[in-house]
């Protein structure tokens, strides 16, 4: 699985890179099907004003369900990725399990 890491509004790090391949992968190890690759948009909302606005988005496409997005924010870019992450193989989950269909029964008179 590709994982690519893209910033606006500052410069992402080794580290930070490093973190978002580790969270994805952590977060997707048990997950079946995966995307084939993963976009990690970060952002830094509100600059060096602060607050809640380090924001995590995550991006994948499934074969046959579509693509997949998640997103996180938190005043620490770490904790955004984590959630965001967590997030993401929720969605995935939910997108790629089976679903239930209703079959109604037929009434026999």
């Amino acid at each position: 699985m590709k994982i690519e890491t893209r910033s606006q509004g500052f410069r992402t790090t080794t580290a930070l890179s490093a973190h978002v391949e580790r969270e994805v992968r952590k977060s997707l190890s048990g997950v079946r099907p995966r995307p084939e690759a993963v976009l990690a948009s970060l952002s830094d909302v509100n600059g060096p004003r602060g607050g809640d606005d380090k924001r995590c988005q995550l991006r994948g496409r499934l074969p046959r369900a579509g693509e997949v997005v998640a997103s996180a924010a938190h005043a620490d870019m770490y904790q955004a990725i984590a959630q965001a992450a967590d997030r993401f193989r929720r969605a995935l989950v939910r997108r790629s399990g089976p679903r239930q269909t209703s079959r109604r029964r037929r009434i026999q008179a």
